[in-house]
């Protein structure tokens, strides 16, 4: 299963991953609630609630993934440039804050 995390502590949320048995169980070995998306198929249809579920899952999630979008596109951070944790951490510092300074400036002017 892939780690990923939303930042809350003990929620566990990947995007690429399936809600199946294995991995609500490695989630419950960790302590962490299930935050995946349930996901339909051919011959299984989900119920009113676990659309409703997804749904609101989604809405978290679209805050969250619009930075990382941004982040990708505009400052063209898809991948690392140094080497050593240290220095890419100052580098997704600076680009969280001219993101923020951003953000800052156009909620300001509206």
């Amino acid at each position: 299963m892939p780690s990923s995390s939303t930042g809350r502590r003990g929620r566990f949320t990947p995007i690429k991953s399936i809600d199946n048995r294995k991995n609500r169980d490695a989630l419950a070995g960790r302590g962490s609630a299930n935050g995946i998306l349930k996901q339909s198929g051919k011959y299984l249809k989900l119920t009113a609630e676990e659309h409703e579920r997804n749904s609101r899952r989604g809405r978290k999630r679209r805050l969250i993934e619009r930075v990382f979008a941004h982040f990708k596109k505009w400052q063209h951070y898809r991948r690392v440039r140094y080497l050593g944790r240290v220095k890419n951490q100052l580098e997704l510092t600076l680009k969280a804050v001219t993101y923020n300074l951003r953000r800052w400036v156009t909620l300001a002017a509206a």
